[in-house]
């Protein structure tokens, strides 16, 4: 009993000592940006006493970011940090607290969700959207 015991101890702490997650090798085929590439980017935080989530957003108008509904934890800090690229910009840090997550008319919610920023941003150009007028087919 007492080599078993020993062996998942060792285990333990092996995989302890490696547990880091490394971003790079989660993504396949992937290029960093130019420093003139995704300007729009902006990384969001959601924070517990315990964990911490990221997220990426675009910023679409000088106030608002689109993002994913499954980046908001209720009862979490969540922020917004403008500026990540290039990654020699001035990053500005925001706390977010408004909110709109999609609903369709069925009243289903969806995985897109608009965070408002508490101040416009000035610095940063949005991300161009399509004209509606001429809708893709």
């Amino acid at each position: 009993m007492a080599p078993l015991a020993l062996l998942l101890l060792v285990l333990e702490i092996c995989f302890a000592v490696k547990s880091e997650v490394q971003l790079q090798k989660r993504i396949i085929g992937g290029e960093d940006c130019k420093g003139t590439e995704r300007l729009y980017h902006v990384k969001l935080t959601a924070t517990s006493q315990t964990h911490e989530s990221l997220c990426g957003g675009s910023l679409i108008s000088d106030q608002w970011v689109l993002t994913a509904a499954h980046c908001w934890e209720d009862g979490w800090v969540h922020k917004a940090v403008v500026g990540v690229h290039p990654q020699t910009a001035t990053k500005t840090t925001l706390t977010i607290t408004d909110k709109e997550i999609y609903t369709d008319v069925n009243k289903q919610k969806h995985d897109i969700m608009l965070v408002k920023l508490p101040q416009k941003i000035t610095t940063i150009t949005p991300v161009k959207l399509p004209d509606c007028k001429n809708p893709p087919k």
